[in-house]
């Protein structure tokens, strides 16, 4: 889908819930001011928005401050850069730790 007509219907959108499959394609080289702003204001319209990222090193920090909850599925993240990235969000490393070998359907919920 274009961007521009992305942001046009997900601005536009009231009661549901936008799906952001490969979400780094769309965050991954800065931040788009428009896309940022959308996962404040798009709460009161009661939009949920669903990011799927499939690495947490792609996973832009100032995200962490918008969400209510991360599903963590095993990654292929590095254990040092993830503790260091995540350094004092002992929830994300531990859930984190948890999951290092692969095991279908596990998951780790993280609620703020």
């Amino acid at each position: 889908m274009d961007i521009d007509l992305f942001k046009k219907v997900a601005l536009g959108a009231r009661n549901a819930m936008i799906v952001w499959e490969e979400a780094t394609s769309f965050f991954g080289q800065g931040v788009d001011k428009d896309l940022k702003a959308m996962l404040s204001r798009n709460r009161h319209k009661y939009v949920t928005h669903l990011l799927v990222f499939h690495s947490l090193h792609d996973v832009p920090g100032w995200i962490l401050t918008k969400i209510d909850e991360i599903y963590l599925f095993h990654t292929k993240d590095n254990p040092t850069y993830v503790k260091q990235k995540f350094k004092g969000r002992d929830n994300i490393t531990q859930a984190f730790m948890k999951l290092r070998e692969p095991t279908p359907g596990k998951f780790e919920v993280i609620t703020y």
